[in-house]
């Protein structure tokens, strides 16, 4: 497949999902920190896949990266080695926790 038919693929599929979401009445937040409706959706629709203390912890994470990510988006932080090392760390935490509900 070249890259010409790939986007198309790829367009395809996010045509899709955007009907498909406007079918179901799927309302997206419009904050950037996604991680409250993550957590609810999971407490609501896989309560006993991940523990308290993980969903607390995926929430704070969720803020903290999306608090810098809005200030790096207007150049008004740069992430220093150290905060860069970090946040990979907590996101490979976040999708740990994503494959066990996958799994699940």
């Amino acid at each position: 497949m070249n890259a010409q038919e790939h986007g198309k693929k790829l367009i395809a599929e996010a045509r899709n999902i955007y009907h498909r979401d406007v079918k179901n009445a799927v309302d997206y937040p419009k904050v950037h920190d996604v991680g409250p409706t993550f957590v609810q959706q999971v407490r609501k629709k896989k309560p006993a896949v991940l523990s308290d203390e993980s969903l607390r912890r995926v929430e704070a994470i969720s803020l903290q990266l999306s608090q810098i990510r809005t200030l790096s988006f207007y150049f008004e932080h740069g992430y220093s080695k150290e905060e860069a090392e970090t946040a990979s760390a907590e996101a490979e935490f976040v999708l740990a926790e994503i494959q066990k509900l996958l799994d699940e």
